[in-house]
């Protein structure tokens, strides 16, 4: 009888931690902990310092079970921030916390308005694409906005960085400055859980140009792809985030070129216990 209510409490468990697979089918990479995130090594792939000369598209698809916390001063609690991908000191993909909505930042020697969408409803799978050529463009499911300059020049790129490509997390806290202030020396916001990630493509050319750029910024409605995204020659990285039941297969690139993720976190950690509980803690790490 124990035995039964044991199985019966960690069905319900996993039942109320289940998650619709997004459009794109198949598995994804949950937060659980503050400070999971999975990581690949610095390459080339991923530097994008150009002259007009090529461009690229970040496109993924993320799910978002609560909004992120606020930072409250008069209780001394830090807020939270999520950080979809990042390449420190190049660019990074993070979420507003008062809209769900990601943006792109660019990490460049001028950096002008980011382009940002309405807040976006939580629980529900969301398609977020972001294209950079001789302009930007950010589409969040079917909605496009380009702008073809910033406030003050064209877009003249990227710097590079010898930093890894992190995805979910991994960026470290930014701790107050200012004396006397309630974060002086203390993390002013901490790594946000509850946030998925899956299908992620990375591409060195625009999925979405624009024929002619004859104003400075544009809407425009697109057909949000669905099922898993394909390869081809443009491809820098693809992860699907499936496991397919052999070691590494969640975090393998798709793309043929060999930038294979490894995960860095906490909670594979957790040490399952039974038969049962022993299939769901290899699912959940994705051996």
């Amino acid at each position: 009888m124990k035995y039964l209510i044991g199985i019966y409490l960690l069905m319900i468990c996993v039942c109320a931690d289940a998650v619709p697979p997004s459009p794109a089918g198949g598995g994804y990479f949950q937060i659980y902990q503050p400070g999971d995130y999975a990581y690949v090594k610095d390459h080339d792939d991923f530097d994008f310092n150009f002259h007009f000369s090529e461009a690229f598209t970040i496109e993924l698809w993320f799910y978002q079970k609560r909004s992120m916390k606020q930072p409250d001063r008069l209780k001394e609690e830090p807020g939270e921030r999520w950080y979809l991908i990042n390449k420190s000191e190049s660019y990074d993909i993070r979420t507003s916390t008062t809209s769900n909505c990601p943006y792109l930042y660019l990490i460049s020697p001028i950096v002008g308005n980011l382009i940002r969408c309405s807040k976006l409803p939580l629980n529900q799978w969301h398609y977020a694409a972001f294209t950079v050529d001789i302009y930007r463009q950010s589409i969040i499911n079917t909605q496009l906005i380009g702008k073809a300059k910033l406030e003050r020049t064209i877009f003249i790129g990227i710097l590079n960085s010898l930093s890894s490509l992190q995805i979910g997390g991994g960026v470290q806290a930014t701790v107050g400055n200012i004396p006397n202030e309630p974060f002086f020396r203390r993390p002013f916001w901490t790594p946000f859980t509850g946030g998925l990630i899956d299908e992620i493509r990375i591409s060195n050319i625009n999925r979405y140009p624009k024929k002619e750029i004859d104003q400075e910024s544009w809407k425009e409605t697109i057909v949000v792809p669905t099922g898993p995204f394909e390869p081809d020659e443009h491809t820098v990285a693809l992860w699907h985030f499936d496991y397919d039941g052999t070691p590494g297969s969640k975090w393998r690139d798709a793309s043929g070129n060999g930038h294979h993720l490894t995960y860095s976190g906490d909670y594979l950690n957790v040490k399952p216990y039974g038969k049962l509980a022993t299939t769901w803690g290899q699912q959940k790490k994705g051996y």
